[in-house]
């Protein structure tokens, strides 16, 4: 599987949990510059976070060790090879000890559990479900190249886009009077929205100005 990308060997994980009854939803952001879950599962009252690699490393045991303060289950996902890993014991000691469950993906896309996550009942997860978001189900694909990952400023964005393509040549105060954004006051999201537009952060958006007025219409940005 060496020409998998993380985003195929994603959506093995997120088919299977489909299949299993599980609510998937992927990129899912601790906030602004801080790490992002590839994979939060939820059923019931439980919550699974996985990560996804395309190889077992130090730096993926890390991650997914910061997401046992936060999910009732944590697992990683990397390719099933038959090659010999270098570190792959003390890798798999350190995974159990903190009972970090392996999902391992075959050459031929079957996933099989190699060693089941072992249940936090301390933390029930309640932390990482403030986290998730409906659009986090289809905003972007788990393990995408990208960096995309849904937060409450993209979805300040995709409102503001949805009222623009409804009114366009609106008035930006109209337009941020008449949205759900995450900003605390509308003279703060108008300045920042303003900046982002301009920087070109917020594609898809001109600014125009009419007489004193500033007028958004969609572009082909």
């Amino acid at each position: 599987m060496d020409n998998t990308t993380e985003a195929e060997l994603a959506k093995i994980v997120v088919d299977w949990l489909n299949l299993e009854k599980w609510e998937v939803y992927q990129e899912v952001s601790y906030g602004w510059g801080r790490p992002v879950i590839d994979i939060v599962a939820v059923r019931g009252q439980i919550t699974w976070a996985i990560e996804v690699k395309k190889s077992l490393s130090l730096a993926l045991i890390e991650q997914a060790h910061k997401h046992l303060y936060q999910a009732n289950y944590v697992s990683i996902t990397v390719p099933d090879t038959s090659r010999e890993v270098k570190g792959h014991f003390i890798a798999g000691r350190m995974l159990n000890h903190w009972g970090i469950g392996i999902l391992k993906i075959s050459r031929r896309g079957i996933l099989r559990e190699e060693a089941e996550a072992r249940l936090h009942r301390t933390h029930k997860g309640l932390n990482l479900r403030r986290l998730l978001n409906e659009s986090q189900k289809t905003f972007a694909e788990a393990g995408n190249s990208e960096g995309k990952h849904w937060s409450p400023f993209q979805e300040t964005v995709r409102c503001l886009k949805a009222f623009v393509e409804s009114h366009p040549g609106c008035l930006l105060k109209d337009a941020v009077e008449s949205i759900n954004h995450h900003y605390a006051s509308t003279a703060g999201a108008k300045t920042s929205l303003v900046q982002w537009i301009r920087t070109g952060v917020i594609k898809g958006i001109c600014l125009e100005k009419e007489g004193r007025y500033l007028k958004l219409y969609l572009s082909k940005g």
